[in-house]
């Protein structure tokens, strides 16, 4: 599950440049920028997934497991290659092999498991949209901030 910042094509083109210029610095410069922008955004994400209602077990009652785990496994990356761009994603692989998807059927606000112990599945529900409604609401913003520093970044780049 990630969301996609669009505007990747520009962020490659930054990095090219900054290459062709041999401002290796500059491309180092504009992916922590990037980084520290895109930070609180990963840390909302983290703490909407730690504070979701899960049904059995929320959040109230200390019973935090799963929750924590997606929230370790909610991360940002940066790449400025042929697929640049900054993606809000849940590394899947950073997860326990049975719960690797858990990010995205608790986004979905229910899932389907086995009851412990014995041959029966339920169906659990909880607060949909955790991952969805959180970054999208951030996207205005963070879009005109990555703009912004890559603005800076072409600046720089041009005056040489």
């Amino acid at each position: 599950m990630e969301v996609d910042v669009r505007g990747g094509e520009r962020l490659a083109q930054l990095a090219k440049q900054c290459r062709k210029a041999g401002r290796k610095d500059l491309k180092l410069e504009m992916t922590r920028a990037i980084r520290k922008e895109t930070t609180p955004v990963v840390l909302t994400a983290r703490a909407a997934i730690r504070s979701t209602d899960m049904g059995v077990g929320s959040a109230s009652s200390g019973h935090t497991g799963i929750r924590d785990r997606i929230a370790r496994a909610t991360r940002m990356k940066i790449t400025t290659g042929t697929r640049a761009g900054v993606r809000i994603e849940v590394n899947e692989s950073a997860m326990p092999p049975a719960e690797a998807r858990m990010g995205k059927h608790v986004n979905k606000g229910a899932w389907r498991h086995r009851v412990y112990g014995h041959n029966v599945w339920v169906t659990q529900q909880s607060d949909a949209g955790w991952f969805s409604n959180t970054i999208n609401a951030s996207v205005p913003l963070l879009r005109e901030r990555i703009g912004a520093v890559m603005d800076r970044i072409a600046a720089q780049i041009e005056k040489g």
